[in-house]
Parts: C-alpha cells; structure tokens; sequence
C-alpha cells in the first residue's frame, strides 16, 4: 500500500504532467499562420472557424471547385474533430483530401482569403505537423515572399526529410533562394520525385494553376540542365552514356506519373 508521501508525491507528479500538457497543448494551440501567438492561443475552434470559413466562402465565389471540400475540411462539424481520435484508415482517407486541397489552393496562396482557409488546415488539421511535405510543396511558388517565412515559423522541430534542405532557413526565418531549390532538385532524387508527384497529381485532378505548373516546370529543367552539366566528365562515351542516363530517368520520372 502506498504510504501518505508517495501518495502526495504521485499527486504531485500528476499535477505538474497536467501543467506541462495544458502548456504544451496551448503552445501547439498558438501555431497560427494570421495571428500573434497569444492572441492565436486564446481563440477558441468556433471563433477561428468563422473566421476561416469567410475566406474559404470567398474562394468557392471565385474558383467553384472549392466547393467539393465544404462537406469535409470545411464542414461545421469539423469543428469538433480531433485527428488524434481518427482511425488509421480515417487519417489516410483525409490526407488524400488534403492534398487535393493544397493542389487546389497553390496558385492561390497570395491572397487573403486563401490564406484563411489554410489558417483552417493549421490550426484545426494538423497540417503542418502531419501533412508538412504537402503544405511545404504547395508553398514553394512563394519562396521568396513573406508569406513562406511565417509558414516555416510554425513548423514543428522535426519536418520529413525530403523537405529538410529548408531547415538551415528556420532559426533565422530567411526565406530560401531560388538556387537552393533547384540544388535539391539536381542532387535529391527523392525530392524532386516527391515535388513532381504532387504537382503532377494535381494536374491529373484538373486542380493545378498556372503559378505552380509553372514553377515546377522551371525548377525541373534546371535540375535537369545541372545534372546534364556534371555529367560531363570523363571520355566522349562515358559523357554521352551519362547524359543518356540522366534523360532516360526524367523522362521516367513524368511517364510514370
């Protein structure tokens, strides 16, 4: 039987884990693309909600394919859901929708109401903690605005590797140059896989615009142009087996996709 001190003790240790999660849940609360982190932290799900359900209102009057999602990332009962409580198959089944979502509103990021609706997705999905690559690709047309700093300030400690070459931009939130994309493209297979995946998955949903095609077009041939340049090296046929290789693996990158 646990004597009257370990009892206070346990009490004690019960009561300050309490703290440390309120905290914690509170910090992870005050995550906010629009708002300071304090005023952020006091909102409640309804007030946000309104807010961002304005923006996404404004987005179904300009672009109707906005509409499709007004039954589920957008519904009033999402205001009550929590991703912890889903299931596996329920998570998976709603990353699938995010993704459509972000494919959708990419071209879209510099306006106001777009950047209401992903408040949304922030705030209430989760999504820069568990869909970071997604969100991070659809905002990667905007490296070089304001708005992609505060995206990286609001990024959990730890974001998938294949969007790690960010990273060293973070603690300073200086948004990364153009050439650093294009570098990780050229030297990271997986990432520029990953990146053309969600665009060209868009594009087959007929939900890419013109900014993101656009940027991942330009992105690819200098990744292309880089690779091809460091290839050449060596005899006249070991350049021209390389260079072959090079083609030969973009090319089957866009087939089979």
């Amino acid at each position: 039987m646990a004597t009257a001190l370990q009892q206070q003790l346990a009490a004690i240790n019960a009561n300050s884990t309490d703290q440390l999660n309120l905290k914690a849940q509170k910090q992870r609360h005050s995550r906010s693309l629009l708002f300071e982190p304090s005023e952020a932290a006091r909102q409640s799900f309804e007030t946000i909600f309104q807010i961002c359900y304005e923006g996404f209102t404004e987005l179904c009057q300009l672009d109707r394919r906005f509409q499709a999602f007004a039954n589920n990332l957008f519904a009033e009962s999402s205001v009550n859901v929590e991703r912890e409580h889903m299931t596996k198959k329920e998570n998976q089944e709603l990353d699938i929708v995010i993704e459509q979502f972000f494919g959708l509103v990419s071209g879209r990021l510099l306006l106001r109401p777009a950047q209401k609706t992903v408040e949304w997705m922030v705030r209430r999905w989760r999504v820069h903690e568990d869909n970071a690559s997604t969100l991070i690709f659809s905002f990667l047309p905007y490296h070089g605005h304001e708005i992609f700093a505060t995206l990286m300030s609001i990024l959990p400690s730890r974001i998938p590797d294949i969007v790690n070459f960010i990273r060293p931009y973070i603690p300073t939130l200086q948004c990364p140059p153009r050439h650093a994309i294009v570098s990780v493209a050229a030297s990271k297979s997986q990432f520029l896989s990953a990146f053309s995946t969600f665009v060209l998955q868009t594009a087959k949903r007929r939900l890419q615009s013109s900014i993101q095609v656009g940027f991942w077009v330009s992105v690819f041939a200098q990744a292309l142009n880089a690779r091809l340049d460091g290839a050449q090296s060596g005899r006249d046929e070991v350049r021209r087996q390389n260079a072959e290789d090079i083609l030969a693996a973009h090319c089957q990158l866009y087939n089979r996709r």
